[in-house]
């Protein structure tokens, strides 16, 4: 589609597409998953509502956002950021009581092999997988930001996301690599819920690529 009318593909150009790689894909995905071993599925989801409050907050410091906070507008901005940050710190750090919903009939051996693992991640695992997971969201912030210049100056999205991806892909299997000393093991989808949870994040991952 972009083969004819693309411009070209400067150094500057190559460089923010790389910035794009690191932050919005590798940054994003690893720091997300780490502090998602290290929390729990419920944790993950409230910091990831830290991300429109880290997207303002960076595009306020890059210029590419005005707060004019003696508007109504800009008091409802800095008010919403506030509220955002502020709920998701509270619900992933406070620890009150455990409310009781009830047995479910649903026995899923994953989920409860799951559960079990993560009460062995509270105290400082947990406080380290959310700020793994709050990492995640200030990179993807840092990623729609970059990307917002990146399509200003090259208007070509799908190029990019093409060199972006592809750049992510060798960044991501060198991390996987060096830290995944047993290869074989690491690598495997004999496991079903491996080989869908990889559909899954691959698939997702481009539709958010594609509709950003």
């Amino acid at each position: 589609f972009e083969r004819k009318g693309r411009p070209k593909i400067t150094k500057p150009i190559l460089f923010q597409i790389l910035l794009c790689s690191l932050t919005g894909a590798t940054g994003n995905q690893v720091f997300y998953y780490v502090g998602l071993k290290y929390s729990s599925p419920t944790i993950a989801c409230a910091l990831t509502n830290v991300l429109p409050a880290a997207t303002f907050l960076l595009a306020l410091l890059f210029r590419q956002e005005s707060v004019g906070i003696r508007t109504t507008p800009g008091a409802a901005k800095v008010m919403g950021t506030v509220v955002c940050v502020g709920g998701a710190m509270l619900l992933s750090f406070y620890h009150g009581q455990t409310i009781n919903l009830g047995e479910s009939g649903i026995h899923w051996k994953y989920a409860e092999m799951m559960r079990g693992g993560s009460s062995s991640s509270q105290g400082g695992s947990a406080i380290w997988g959310s700020l793994y997971l709050i990492i995640s969201s200030v990179a993807w912030a840092a990623w729609f930001v970059i990307q917002a210049r990146v399509n200003s100056q090259f208007p070509a999205p799908y190029t990019s996301t093409a060199i972006m991806t592809f750049m992510a892909t060798i960044q991501c299997g060198a991390i996987a690599v060096g830290i995944e000393h047993n290869t074989a093991a690491a690598w495997s989808l004999k496991s079903p819920i491996r080989l869908v949870g990889a559909l899954y994040a691959v698939s997702l991952f481009l539709l958010q690529l594609t509709f950003s």
